[in-house]
C-alpha cells in the first residue's frame, strides 16, 4: 500500500539540494475525516522526507456551518436569508 507514496517522497526528496536537508511535506486531514496516522508512521520510516501530520478535529456537530452562516442567522430575518441562497 505504501510502494507509491514512497517512491513519490523519494523524487521529492531527490528534488532537493543535500544541504536544504530531506524536506518536509504536511499532512492536513483532520481526525475523523480518513486520515490513517499509523500509515503516516509507516511512510515516514520508510523515506528521508519528514512527515508532519496536523492534530484537530472537524465534524459537522463541532463545526455545523459556516461563521457567515451563523452571522446570518443572529440578524433579522436571517434565516429566510439562509434559506434563499
Amino acid at each position: 500500500m505504501l510502494d507509491f507514496p514512497v517512491k513519490l517522497l523519494d523524487r521529492f526528496h531527490q528534488t532537493w539540494a543535500p544541504e536544504k536537508g530531506p524536506g518536509a511535506i504536511v499532512e492536513c486531514t483532520p481526525i475523523r475525516v480518513g486520515r490513517y496516522p499509523k500509515l503516516l508512521v509507516e511512510l515516514a520510516k520508510k523515506t528521508p522526507v519528514h512527515v508532519i501530520a496536523c492534530t484537530g478535529f472537524w465534524c459537522e456537530a463541532m463545526a455545523p456551518q459556516h461563521p457567515w452562516a451563523l452571522a446570518l442567522g443572529r440578524k433579522r430575518d436571517g434565516i429566510k436569508r439562509i434559506a434563499r441562497l
